[in-house]
């Protein structure tokens, strides 16, 4: 079966084998993240005006970083990688004035009675319809102090993430699949028997392209992204385990290699929330918190493909096929041939109409007024000379002598004086 596709301006022929069946991919993926970062090299001005700046600045390993800790599992899985943190620090229930960009303004305590047990999404607690006079808001029930994640409050203002070393993580992608449909129930991506090489591989799309290990920040490079700019707000990845098998000529799963392909699937443009972004905290005690909000990346790994195996009912369709679209060709073909043969017609049947129109508006003309034999004879002569000229010498000498008497017949005709006609 052919198949032919315009893209952008760009011819692709795809040749599918028709007598082959289709079976679906079934499998499972699971990841593993491994890797190290320090902060404790920062210096203070770093941190700006962040109030306990102390606490960003620690070793973290991949337990504090990754979320879930056990990296997902499925056919589609995900995980997420912290690149960059809002702490606040000892948190405890009670009474706190709102930030006034939820719209909390007041000067007095009738601004807020309004607003008593309400509370709105971007807050952070429920009016108590009290006004904190010395901060010109209203007042909250919650957790106290409130989270200020303004970019202010952002290490390095927001201009670079806190966890830059998180590019160089490694993540193992280990994904197990089967064609059921195709009689295959068994393989994986990892080719590799030798363990301490597979410790020490990482994956390059032409040195190693069997290498299962990736680095963070290749996937986010070979995403068309820059890790830096990513990892400030965060961003959504996604990796596509692709398998394209063909299990004719006693193919086996085993022969079959998958790819990888890479992907930003957020819309870095969006106005609202960019990036990828959620809160924990964890508990000290009954009423003592410390909260974190976690900008990070996203990456979401799926196993997608296709087996193809000859199938003998596919085959007999495609041969049907085949031949019902030669019948159907030759009806195609017999169709256009009528269409044109109409429109020839017509057109045929207009140009006849035309010229009998010309011819009549012609002889009208002509019998507005007498023609003199003299005339006749002028036009005869012309004509004669035409035919003269286009004849053979066979027959020209039998036109000339029936042309004579003509003449002869024409010049004794009486003249519209001699028989009186006005």
């Amino acid at each position: 079966m052919v198949r032919i596709n315009c893209i952008s301006g760009r011819l692709h022929l795809d040749i599918k084998k028709a007598y082959q069946k289709s079976c679906p991919v079934r499998g499972v993926v699971s990841t593993k993240v491994k890797g190290f970062a320090s902060t404790e090299h920062l210096l203070d001005e770093d941190f700006g005006s962040i109030p306990n700046a102390a606490l960003y600045k620690r070793t973290w390993d991949f337990i504090d970083l990754v979320s879930p800790p056990f990296g997902g599992e499925g056919q589609y899985t995900g995980l997420t990688v912290a690149t960059n943190f809002v702490i606040t620090a000892n948190q405890t229930r009670g009474s706190c004035p709102e930030e006034k960009d939820n719209k909390a303004a007041c000067t007095n305590d009738n601004d807020c009675k309004r607003r008593n047990g309400t509370w709105v999404p971007s807050g952070h607690g429920i009016y108590t319809g009290n006004c904190v006079t010395k901060f010109g808001t209203c007042e909250i029930s919650g957790w106290c102090p409130i989270e200020n994640d303004a970019q202010s409050q952002l290490p390095f203002k927001g201009k670079r993430a806190l966890l830059e070393d998180v590019k160089e993580f490694t993540i193992l992608i280990k994904n197990s699949v089967g064609f059921p449909g195709c009689g295959f129930h068994k393989g994986q991506n990892i080719r590799y028997k030798d363990e301490h090489h597979l410790s020490h591989c990482i994956h390059h799309p032409v040195t190693q392209p069997k290498c299962p290990i990736f680095k963070i920040g290749d996937i986010v490079k070979w995403s068309n992204e820059n890790f830096s700019d990513v990892a400030v707000k965060g961003g959504v990845f996604k990796v596509e385990i692709i398998w394209v098998c063909d299990f004719d000529f006693g193919r086996t799963i085993e022969e079959c290699e998958p790819k990888y392909s890479f992907s930003r699937v957020d819309d870095k443009t969006f106005g609202i929330s960019k990036g990828w972004n959620f809160r924990y905290a964890d508990y000290h005690e009954e009423n003592r918190r410390t909260l974190h909000k976690v900008f990070g990346l996203q990456i979401l790994v799926a196993a997608v493909g296709e087996g193809r195996k000859f199938d003998f009912f596919e085959a007999i369709i495609s041969l049907g096929a085949m031949v019902g679209l030669f019948a159907v060709a030759s009806l195609v073909c017999d169709f256009l041939f009528d269409v044109l043969c109409l429109l020839n017609s017509l057109h045929c049947s207009a140009m006849r109409n035309f010229t009998q129109e010309l011819r009549f508006g012609e002889d009208s003309a002509s019998l507005s007024r007498k023609i003199s034999p003299m005339d006749k004879v002028e036009t005869t002569e012309n004509s004669l000379k035409t035919v003269n000229a286009n004849s053979d010498s066979a027959g020209s000498t039998l036109i000339r002598k029936g042309s004579s008497v003509l003449l002869d017949e024409l010049q004794a005709a009486p003249t519209p004086a001699e028989t009186g006609d006005a």
